[in-house]
């Protein structure tokens, strides 16, 4: 039971962290199975709903709906069932404040952000099944599609003396070539992973400020991320969810400052989704600009 004055970002980070301790492959990292969609629009969750919606998610089915969608396909959720939450977000509306001096400003006002309770189609009775066609059948050639049809891409130099990593400096990701990895899913989930960072860059998304100085917290939300984002990709082309050995310590680190911060993995999912939206060319998103580094960005993101 939530308990009374908790916030929404609370229940939120706190039902990702059950996921992560509890979930008996949760080892492998960030596991989603499959984009959750919802089942009378149609359309695909994005953000933080692709976390609790898909993460380590044991039904089959990418669909979910209210109890009352259930009740207007003519069904109903079975007897029993446990709900998953959803989350609701959209700015607040702009209005003008006035000043002690008597002139206004404009400012926005509070956001609106509340959750409902979604079921599984699985989780349902007397509703139409609905079948999601695959985009193809090839998740390694879907990965390949994935990442020619770009709108951005990076420059990618081969590197088979050092580990994989983004370096900020000379905007390029370097990468060893396929050969090096264990499989070609984790090589492509690597770079979906690089590729992330990369939209962070000041001439794109402007996440990487690295002039600003460095601190741990910064990197892990960086990295927290890419790790999305990189899950994000995997979910999308079909590729296995399997990930670098030792993902079980590289998660876990995320457990404190996500109990710190119970906004993180709310701001993450929702950067993670902005940037996967970027690379894919969507048109509310601004062109981008040729990167220049700057004497100031330095270092490099793994």
């Amino acid at each position: 039971m939530t308990r009374k004055g908790t916030s929404v970002q609370e229940i939120v980070t706190d039902n990702i962290l059950r996921k992560l301790e509890s979930a008996p492959e949760w080892e492998k990292g960030w596991t989603i199975t499959a984009i959750p969609r919802n089942y009378v629009s149609n359309r695909p969750y994005t953000g933080i709903n692709i976390l609790l919606l898909g993460l380590s998610s044991p039904f089959g089915s990418p669909y979910w709906m209210t109890y009352k969608q259930a009740t207007e396909q003519g069904g109903h959720v079975k007897k029993g069932e446990t709900s998953s939450i959803a989350v609701f977000w959209k700015p607040g509306e702009m209005k003008e404040v006035k000043r002690p001096d008597g002139t206004t400003k404009k400012e926005y006002g509070a956001p609106v952000f509340r959750y409902y309770r979604v079921f599984n189609w699985e989780q349902t009775e007397g509703v139409p099944e609905k079948t999601q066609p695959k985009l193809h059948h090839d998740p390694i050639t879907a990965c390949e599609m994935w990442f020619d049809s770009l709108v951005v891409s990076p420059t990618i130099k081969t590197d088979n003396a050092h580990g994989p990593h983004y370096a900020t400096a000379r905007d390029e990701i370097h990468l060893p070539d396929m050969g090096s990895f264990t499989s070609p899913e984790r090589y492509y989930k690597t770079r979906a992973h690089e590729t992330v960072h990369w939209t962070g860059h000041s001439s794109r998304l402007n996440r990487l400020k690295l002039d600003e100085g460095v601190t741990d917290e910064k990197r892990a939300y960086e990295e927290l991320i890419a790790e999305l984002g990189a899950a994000m990709f995997a979910a999308v082309t079909g590729i296995s969810p399997d990930t670098e050995d030792n993902s079980a310590a590289y998660v876990r680190s995320w457990l404190i400052p996500l109990q710190n911060d119970p906004g993180m993995i709310i701001k993450a999912a929702a950067a993670a989704q902005k940037a996967i939206t970027y690379l894919t060319g969507d048109k509310d998103l601004s062109n981008p600009v040729p990167a220049v580094a700057t004497s100031t960005e330095v270092g490099a993101v793994a």
